[in-house]
């Protein structure tokens, strides 16, 4: 049987994930979440930067695939740490990256905190898809357009990369089409704006 499965960094080690690749685990999920010690801190994550480099080097000693997630635009985040993120997904060397932007669902804690604060700039909910902002940037000191345009450059730095599409070749049309029902349909008539996933 064949699986794939998500995880803490700090919850692994080489010789559970050689293990788990024995038993059929193919691809293995990191939530990241960050470049910087001190959003993770924010976020209360309960990680570090290191413990996510080697989970990532144990699982690929282990000959696994992985798939690490990051997310833009967190509260007291600015333009370096976004930069330091995609720094981050890129020197982890991971087989696929994963870029959202924070979207605090109603019922969690950090919707809560931010509805309090006065920082949810939209309750329009199709717009919560983690590929468009809807908090008040602004306020934050950043801007919605800075964060749009910081996860395509995100996507774009570390999915276009030469020696990553000499190794993925496969990938080059899947790319493509992400980028086209993200980012491009949604400015043209007839887009939906609702997110790639909602597409396909």
């Amino acid at each position: 049987m064949s699986f794939v499965a998500s995880s803490r960094v700090d919850m692994v080690d080489y010789n559970l994930l050689q293990k788990l690749k024995g038993s059929g685990m193919s691809t293995l999920y990191y939530g990241v979440e960050s470049g910087s010690q001190r959003i993770l801190n924010l976020m209360r994550k309960g990680i570090t930067l290191k413990q996510a480099e080697d989970a990532v080097k144990s699982a690929k000693k282990a000959g696994l695939s992985v798939l690490t997630s990051f997310i833009l635009g967190y509260p007291g985040e600015t333009e370096e740490d976004i930069n330091r993120t995609i720094d981050f997904s890129i020197k982890l060397k991971p087989d696929y990256s994963q870029y959202s932007i924070l979207t605090p669902f109603p019922g969690t804690p950090i919707y809560r905190e931010l509805h309090e604060n006065g920082l949810i700039s939209s309750k329009n909910w199709d717009k919560y898809t983690v590929l468009e902002p809807v908090l008040d940037y602004e306020k934050m000191g950043l801007t919605k357009s800075m964060v749009k345009r910081k996860l395509v450059e995100a996507y774009l730095k570390f999915y276009a990369r030469p020696n990553y599409l000499l190794k993925h070749r496969y990938m080059i049309k899947e790319i493509f089409q992400i980028i086209l029902r993200s980012f491009i349909l949604p400015k043209l008539k007839g887009g939906t704006g609702k997110g790639w996933y909602q597409d396909i």
